[in-house]
């Protein structure tokens, strides 16, 4: 397959700007020359298979990955014009970071549904939340409820969702970064990745091929 890089989306004044950024484990380098935007008020999807630097890429973003000696991080890191590169602690401040399978729920519902399983007997808090999403998505409710909920923090927040399921990208993204072995290989809106992809990688990644 092919390594070469996409070019990616430019927006007018982007909340957040990449510039060649290159991560490492010692010797073993996870990240390549990246480089995208993040527009205002919006949902970006850093969609890619599991282990192609996804996570990693946010924990860049935020500075967590500072912590660990063994990260070596080349390039620039913009908010809102300012480069926090070498500003850990005002980049955590900024950037936050909401770790995977968070309990996404208006509080009120989820409130109210632990009710009746605390009734019966029910106190555990991750069995609880695995019971109430299950019920959600047996009566159709989740999408709209997880969804609606996202729209609703998008108009005060830029947010970054990871993931590698298509359907959920597709339903929440605006934008949708696609990354392959720490590469970004394509970016665009959700209609253009979707529809009209680029690359021929990824029309076989939509289409389940790898």
């Amino acid at each position: 397959m092919s390594t070469e890089s996409t070019n990616p989306i430019l927006f007018t004044n982007p909340i957040l700007e990449v510039k060649n950024l290159s991560l490492s484990y010692g010797k073993r380098q996870i990240l390549r020359n990246l480089h995208f935007q993040i527009p205002e008020k919006s949902i970006t999807v850093f969609l890619g298979s599991s282990g192609c630097g996804k996570s990693t890429l946010l924990k860049s973003l935020n500075g967590l990955l500072l912590e660990n000696k063994e990260a070596s991080m080349e390039g620039e890191i913009f908010l809102s014009g300012e480069n926090l590169t070498k500003q850990k602690e005002k980049r955590l401040e900024q950037i936050a970071m909401v770790f995977q399978n968070p309990s996404p729920f208006p509080f009120s519902i989820y409130k109210n549904m632990t009710y009746a399983l605390e009734y019966y007997g029910i106190r555990n808090k991750d069995e609880q939340k695995e019971l109430i999403l299950q019920k959600l998505k047996d009566v159709g409710l989740w999408e709209e409820i997880s969804g609606e909920l996202l729209q609703n923090l998008k108009e005060r927040y830029s947010m970054i969702i990871v993931t590698h399921n298509l359907s959920e990208a597709k339903r929440i993204g605006d934008q949708i970064l696609f990354f392959h072995e720490g590469e970004l290989w394509e970016s665009g809106t959700k209609e253009e990745f979707f529809n009209h992809p680029e690359r021929p990688e990824t029309k076989e990644f939509l289409e389940g091929e790898w």
